[in-house]
């Protein structure tokens, strides 16, 4: 793996800095100028705090040497504001008593270092080096963290964009699965679109979040898709199905799920997706397949696309039945709640069905809604009437379907 690499070093150079020399003696003050100004030093001088502060205000300074007894504020009052609003101006405290005790707190305090008076030039010279190189490390840390921080960041926006290119065609992938789908079989032209709409009304219904209803969606949609490897003249079968065809038939929950392998291990939460179409034809008695799984073990994506499942198969056209009229189909799904469907998923259909105002034809695949479109769906609303499947009778559903 390629390791991020952070620059810094064009961008912080170590050179001779600005000085704060804050001691209430003149003689001081001007001895530690000169020395520091032969050596490249620049220096701005303040005989007490309140100096100091009004300077300190105008310019920023590099280092700052402080008495620790002056008139007024002393130089321990001082170091502390320093370190509190100049946290990049080090600190090297001046004395002329040799208290341990006190050069103790100062360094706790914030000090790089504490320098008793008198002092060899030389000194007091090592002592600003040391401390300003410590200051250099500080500022390229700083820059350092700040900078790879960005990097970080950059690398992060990428790898989503990168994940998120990846769902796209994941998801480019799965309309073209359901277009085949279709495509193959006249008889269920529209059907996972119905089945993808009324679970979503479902979901909303049983206030799952927006993942779970997503999951569901994609999963509704792809329901159907092992079918791909039902053989046609199974699938168009006019007549009932031999105890071999409908053995093949029980195969395309797992096909589809062999199938879209390859998106779970780019997709993550494609994993739910997976699972409910895997169980989607279980039975809540446990005698559906493939796992023969009953009740909660049924995961509830798909119970849920079990009964929208139903209920479209029931109320379109297929090539071994003709179309249920929509109140037989819903007094169907009541009779089979608690066998075949989960008895809580169906209640909340049949009230979905009647008070969301929805709508949908059965067979022409468009998918119709009085209230906002839901960004879920594939299909934007027509607008030609909608029709409700509860509310028409089994004569006006025969002449239409044909």
């Amino acid at each position: 793996m390629q390791r991020m690499q952070v620059n810094i070093s064009s961008e912080l150079h170590f050179e001779a800095g600005n000085i704060l020399v804050v001691d209430d003696e003149v003689l001081i003050r001007e001895i530690v100028e000169a020395h520091l100004e032969d050596h490249g030093y620049q220096c701005k001088l303040a005989k007490d705090s309140d100096e100091a502060k009004a300077l300190l205000k105008k310019e920023s300074f590099d280092a700052c040497f402080i008495d620790v007894h002056m008139p007024g504020e002393s130089g321990m009052d001082l170091l502390a504001h320093i370190c509190g609003n100049y946290p990049d101006t080090v600190s090297i405290m001046l004395t002329g008593e040799r208290n341990t005790a006190m050069a103790v707190v100062a360094m706790k305090m914030g000090a790089y270092d504490y320098v008793t008076k008198p002092f060899q030039h030389d000194d007091l010279l090592i002592r600003l080096h040391q401390a300003l190189e410590k200051r250099q490390l500080k500022l390229q840390n700083r820059l350092y963290r700040e900078r790879l921080e960005e990097l970080v960041k950059v690398r992060t926006e990428a790898l989503h964009e990168r994940n998120e290119q990846l769902k796209r065609l994941s998801l480019n992938t799965i309309e073209s699965f359901v277009l085949t789908l279709q495509m193959r079989n006249a008889y269920t032209e529209g059907h996972s679109q119905r089945v993808a709409y009324w679970c979503v009304c479902m979901a909303r219904a049983m206030e799952m979040d927006s993942t779970q209803q997503l999951a569901i969606y994609h999963a509704a949609l792809l329901h159907d898709m092992g079918k791909m490897a039902v053989q046609d003249a199974i699938l168009e079968k006019p007549g009932p199905l031999t105890p071999e065809e409908y053995l093949d038939i029980q195969r395309h929950p797992l096909v589809a799920c062999d199938i879209l392998q390859p998106i779970v291990q780019v997709v993550e939460e494609f994993h739910a997706v997976v699972e409910a179409i895997r169980y989607h034809h279980e039975h809540y008695d446990g005698s559906g397949y493939p796992c023969g799984l009953r009740g909660e073990e049924i995961p509830l994506s798909a119970r849920i696309i079990a009964v929208a499942d139903a209920y479209d198969s029931m109320a379109s056209s297929r090539a071994y039945r003709t179309t249920m009229p929509a109140d037989e189909v819903i007094e169907e799904l009541a009779r089979c709640a608690g066998s075949q469907f989960d008895p809580t998923v169906v209640d909340v259909f049949i009230r979905s069905c009647r008070q969301t105002g929805t709508h949908m034809t059965a067979m022409s695949g468009e998918i119709f809604t009085t209230e906002p479109w839901d960004p879920f769906l594939v299909q934007k609303p027509s607008s030609r009437v909608p029709i409700d499947p509860l509310q028409e009778d089994a004569e006006s559903r025969k002449r239409r379907v044909g």
